[in-house]
């Protein structure tokens, strides 16, 4: 169930498909803080060169691939 709010705050959350992710990093990017995205994979699947196309529209966003979870950015390396 969702609330209706009128402050967005930063939060780990995970990305367990590509639209959903993609909703994440927006209300991410909306967030006052900071927003981490586990299985970011799933964004950057289908989005080609978002994180690039974000920097330019001035956002503040970086990868970072956590050796500690195998697999986690394979699927787009490849």
């Amino acid at each position: 169930m969702a609330h209706p709010t009128e402050e967005l705050h930063g939060a780990e959350v995970t990305a367990g498909e590509i639209r959903a992710g993609a909703c994440l990093m927006i209300a991410g990017l909306m967030a006052d803080g900071t927003t981490v995205i586990d299985k970011a994979g799933n964004i950057l699947r289908g989005y080609d060169r978002v994180q690039e196309k974000l920097r330019q529209l001035g956002a503040d966003v970086k990868i970072v691939d956590d050796p500690d979870v195998p697999g986690v950015m394979d699927s787009v390396e490849n």
